[in-house]
């Protein structure tokens, strides 16, 4: 999925660009074909975007490129005429843009990869290549900084570069095209970025033997959570954040994490087996609940919003994939009967970024579950007036009837100038699995920084059914 979304993007990035590849093929072709340049053979060139920008008054177009040349004769800079620099700003390119040099000189047949760009003007509506590259620029700014050459001894060859580092050196020409993709794009990129480099960091803690808890979003309740457990538990446990709920009890099934931060109603959903691609949860333990949360629907303090039927037709960010708060939204959204194509656009990013589009007007409202009051929306309210709807009796209604909810009705000021609302709330529940060894229980619980919770919650559902491990019985007596 993440590389056809990749490649998606990338495709997006070349199809509006004014420069063809065979213009920059011709052009390349051109160059190193000039008095005095090594005998170079093209073998292929891909187009990698571009973007325009202004320059001296003038329309300015960089055409980012990626392009594999062959050796035709042997070749040692300590032997040519031709200067490295000379040789780079030639292609177009950076020291870092290209791979394959070798300090003691290439041999007929030697290939090098080369990421670079070429600088066009308009001119009567014709894009012309500029004598002046974009390399020659970069170059100049570095030298008139101090900034010493770089030696040709220092050169890695591409074959022995870990193929993780090849990877970084094209997503890096991406975003340095990134010119011509749209903001929401460049959101989709950083999401599964995100995404994959937390299951990295996941499957890191995991060969080093460590323990993980799977928190949540950055600056997040769970976030903090999930940080002052791990210390409680030990030095072999770590926390690492996640989209949130789901995307949480999803690890925790599959054996990725020791732990996990969920939404009450999000495992009871993932115990009864609501969602298709959770297969194994007869394992699954509650340990104990850590806070109370509640869902929030914010909008600007001037807006005509004032219950869910009302966001018809609006923007909105419904909270990002595999969070608990994207669950709840899309829920109470059915429940309106309010299918998505009746907004005028619908969103789905981490809160961070949510918040920022709000500051900004860039969207109307958005859905929040969440501890309440929670930071970064009192933050948010100290600098923006906002209000935060009452669900409908209908809405909490049907909620309730689930068995995983509660009625909330939170008092006016709990944030700064903020009227009273009445919502739902549920509990965020500390899971893990009967496999679960209890030494970091005794921490958690018992030991120096043992974690400030109750470990038998008296307004908890009695009847609630993912069981709880054994050794919580054992350790409260203990207690």
């Amino acid at each position: 999925m993440r590389l056809l979304i990749f490649l998606f993007l990338i495709l997006l990035v070349s199809c509006s660009l004014p420069v063809s590849q065979n213009d920059l093929k011709t052009l390349v072709e051109q160059r190193i074909s000039s008095k005095g340049f090594p005998e170079l053979k093209l073998n292929s060139l891909k187009s990698k975007g571009g973007n325009e920008y202004f320059s001296d008054a003038h329309s300015v177009l960089r055409a980012y490129y990626k392009m594999e040349l062959t050796f035709g004769k042997d070749f040692s800079f300590a032997e040519a005429d031709i200067t490295l620099e000379h040789f780079l700003a030639t292609l177009g390119a950076t020291r870092t843009g290209v791979t394959g040099l070798k300090s003691e000189g290439n041999k007929a047949g030697d290939t090098i990869l080369v990421y670079g760009a070429f600088d066009f003007e308009k001119k009567d509506n014709k894009w012309t290549a500029l004598s002046r590259l974009a390399s020659q620029e970069s170059s100049e700014l570095t030298h008139k900084k101090g900034t010493p050459d770089i030696d040709l001894t220092e050169k890695v060859e591409e074959s022995n570069k870990p193929r993780y580092m090849q990877y970084l050196g094209i997503l890096d020409q991406i975003f340095k095209s990134s010119g011509t993709i749209n903001e929401r794009d460049q959101h989709l990129i950083e999401r599964e970025l995100r995404g994959l480099v937390r299951l990295l960091k996941v499957r890191k803690a995991r060969r080093e033997n460590k323990l993980v808890i799977s928190s949540g979003g950055e600056q997040g309740s769970y976030s903090w959570w999930g940080e002052q457990i791990a210390d409680a538990a030990g030095k072999n446990v770590v926390s690492i954040e996640s989209s949130g709920s789901l995307e949480n009890v999803k690890l925790l099934a599959r054996g990725e994490v020791s732990m996990a931060i969920v939404q009450s109603d999000v495992l009871f959903s993932a115990f009864m087996k609501k969602f298709p691609d959770i297969e194994s949860v007869d394992h699954l333990r509650r340990i104990v609940p850590l806070f109370k949360e509640s869902i929030q629907i914010i909008v600007a303090k001037e807006s005509p919003i004032y219950s869910i039927k009302d966001l018809k037709g609006k923007r909105i960010n419904v909270g990002e994939i595999g969070s608990g708060t994207r669950l709840n939204a899309f829920s109470l959204l059915k429940k309106a009967d309010l299918q998505p194509s009746v907004f005028a656009d619908i969103r789905g990013d981490d809160l961070q970024s949510t918040i920022a589009m709000f500051s900004k007007g860039e969207i109307d409202a958005f859905f929040v579950t969440a501890a309440y009051p929670m930071r970064v929306i009192t933050e948010l309210a100290q600098k923006k007036s906002i209000r935060i709807l009452s669900l409908d009796p209908y809405l909490v209604k049907g909620l309730l009837e689930r068995g995983s909810f509660f009625k909330v009705k939170v008092p006016a000021n709990l944030y700064p100038g903020v009227e009273g609302f009445e919502s739902v709330g549920l509990w965020a529940l500390l899971v893990t699995t009967n496999e679960m060894n209890e030494k970091p229980f005794y921490k958690m619980f018992l030991g120096k920084k043992k974690i400030p919770v109750f470990l038998d919650d008296p307004d908890f559902p009695k009847n609630y059914p993912v069981p709880v491990h054994d050794l919580l019985n054992k350790i409260n007596k203990e207690r």
